[in-house]
């Protein structure tokens, strides 16, 4: 589930596991032609991690380009690497604050350039981040976020567009 390509690999989440495709070099001969073969050879069966195991149920993937975000409904989780022998564990990044449906977060830019995403929790908070700090902005729209049925969160799709910070 969640397809999301990142740093030259395709990454799925199957249950609680990351699992992820071989890289274009991996596949591919010093000449740069790629090498032919069978589909089930770019997904090594030992292409797989845990992401944790206190996540409850991951609904989603989303890459920064940088680092590959694992979006769990109990927080944010973040891999750090680009391949098999680079990869750490998944790190909990937010706690207590995570996503309510892979379609309810999004990257925010600022004159063209990536500096933070937004999302909707399971609680209906909207949250925007620089990856570092969040800040929780629903205090804008708490009578109409209450509003939402819990059923109806998994219809939320957020576009926040750009930010104009302090």
């Amino acid at each position: 589930r969640y397809p999301v390509k990142h740093r030259g690999r395709i990454f799925v989440l199957a249950d609680r596991k990351l699992r992820f495709s071989k890289s274009l070099v991996e596949i591919s001969t010093s000449s740069g032609f790629e090498l032919g073969g069978r589909f089930e050879e770019a997904w090594p069966p030992d292409y797989e991690m845990d992401v944790s195991a206190v996540a409850q149920d991951p609904v989603g993937l989303m890459s920064d380009g940088v680092f590959l975000y694992i979006l769990a409904k109990t927080g944010i989780y973040r891999l750090t690497g680009d391949g098999p022998l680079t990869f750490r564990p998944p790190e909990l990044l937010f706690r207590f604050a995570g996503v309510a449906t892979q379609d309810a977060v999004d990257i925010v830019y600022r004159r063209g350039a990536p500096v933070g995403a937004v999302w909707v929790t399971v609680d209906r908070q909207i949250i925007f981040t620089d990856f570092n700090t969040y800040d929780n902005l629903t205090w804008q729209v708490k009578d109409e976020m209450d509003a939402i049925p819990v059923a109806n969160l998994a219809n939320i799709r957020v576009k926040y567009g750009f930010y104009e910070g302090h």
